[in-house]
């Protein structure tokens, strides 16, 4: 028989790196907190990352070590440790910025983005005990500098312009909350630095209108024609996959046809675990007008529908898998032999491409993606053949213009060539007409 733990150490929310310390009642058969909080930190030193551990018994000063902000403690012997005083007085270090950063900035983010920060953030742990008034451009040059000299392996790194960003945000953090005359020292010349490869920017993924409407076929033919369904709203309203499977049917209004975009769904990036969230992306409420197309096969869907429960898009009752739509798409490109888009946000792409081609209004477009800037919408729209073609005939025409001008202007040029040359003199008449004057009689 396996004998039970004494103790235990549970993670605290919100605060990465921390765990709180529990032991075991016998008598109470219960766990009994003990009070204790161990931190855990990486650490550079002489070039080479080392772990770092210690027991505290308050979260303030675990949170303090764990941001940088105080050196290793001594420990008291009695399992705990406790802070140097001569360490008290240190400046903000950007592992204690980050500390502050990460509760308030999280408050805005979605499950899956504050995952994607806390996967960034390891990559920083150069600045962690660097005091943040001390980080000045020529800190940032050596942070590159790390970065391209230990990272690149097998070439799978070919830009840190995402690292660099965040650096930029917290920094940004801390000019606005702390030290408004600080000055974030991140400059182009160092997103050109953190460039590793050098490569053209890839053109974007999107299915093109014929490819869309065999697409759509092949998902309509499939063993679950909800697919279809699912493919056909995301594209009309040029929805994300969250914010697909968050509509319900209170939402879409078949009689007007208008879409309300109230709720949107995130997953668990580790156990893909859904999750509803009662706003969109951006936090913004949006109306949309569905096409008719769509209004047609929402109505047919309707009267099929589970009554009890709200979403449209469902399984058991609850929000569908992102991983199953995705498996669902991929599977009819693959058989469609569509090898250049892949997922769910293809769809989305393909609907800004689309719209842009068609209607020609870029800003309009970025209005139905909800973006925060047309330049992110710039990532969206795919510049198709078609598009390359009337931007090919445009400069076609143009220079074809110019070389009618230049015939036309030569032609004038000889007929003014012809109009002064000598005029020919009239020939004379062999029997000239004189004239006489004649006097009346009356």
């Amino acid at each position: 028989m396996r004998k039970r733990k004494t103790e235990k150490e549970v993670p605290v929310r919100n605060n990465p790196g921390i765990c709180k310390r529990f032991e075991y009642d016998e008598s109470k058969k219960t766990w009994k907190d003990t009070g204790k909080f161990r931190a855990m930190r990486r650490v550079v030193k002489d070039g080479i990352s080392r772990k770092e551990q210690a027991i505290f018994s308050n979260i303030e000063d675990a949170r303090n070590f764990r941001g940088g902000s105080t050196d290793k403690p001594v420990s008291s012997g009695r399992d705990i440790h406790l802070n140097r005083p001569e360490n008290s007085n240190v400046g903000m270090t950007f592992g204690g910025l980050v500390a502050k950063w990460k509760p308030f900035h999280f408050l805005k983010l979605e499950h899956s983005t504050k995952q994607t920060y806390e996967k960034r953030l390891p990559n920083l742990h150069f600045l962690m005990n660097v005091p943040v008034e001390r980080i000045k451009t020529s800190v940032i040059d050596d942070l590159v500098s790390h970065w391209v000299e230990t990272y690149p392996k097998g070439g799978q790194r070919c830009t840190f312009e995402k690292e660099l960003n965040l650096v930029k945000v917290i920094l940004n953090f801390y000019r606005k909350r702390i030290n408004p005359s600080y000055l974030v020292p991140v400059l182009l010349e160092h997103y050109e630095a953190a460039d590793v490869a050098k490569k053209a920017t890839p053109e974007v993924a999107s299915l093109t209108q014929e490819e869309l409407s065999k697409f759509l076929d092949e998902l309509k033919s499939s063993k679950s024609p909800i697919f279809h369904t699912m493919a056909l709203t995301q594209f009309c309203l040029g929805l994300r996959v969250g914010e697909l499977c968050g509509m319900r049917w209170e939402d879409v209004n078949l009689d007007t046809g208008v879409a309300r975009i109230e709720q949107t769904v995130s997953w668990d990036l580790m156990t893909w675990e859904p999750r509803i969230k009662l706003r969109p992306k951006n936090g913004k409420v949006r109306i949309l007008v569905m096409p008719e197309i769509l209004v047609q096969e929402l109505r047919r869907l309707k009267p099929q529908r589970d009554r009890d429960v709200q979403l449209i898009f469902h399984k058991k009752g609850g929000p569908m898998n992102r991983q199953t739509i995705g498996k669902a798409y991929n599977r009819a490109l693959e058989r469609l032999g569509y090898t250049h888009v892949r997922g769910t946000h293809m769809l989305r792409k393909t609907a800004a491409t689309v719209a842009n081609e068609i209607t020609g209004d870029f800003y309009a477009v970025s209005r139905l993606m909800d973006h925060s800037s047309p330049n992110v919408t710039l990532r969206y729209v795919s510049q198709t053949s078609a598009g390359k073609r009337k931007v090919a005939d445009a400069l076609n025409s143009a220079l074809m213009n110019q070389e009618k001008k230049k015939e036309s202007s030569k032609a004038i040029e000889s007929s003014n060539d012809d109009l002064s040359a000598p005029v020919p003199a009239r020939p004379r008449h062999e029997n000239p007409v004189l004239l006489r004057l004649v006097k009346s009689n009356g």
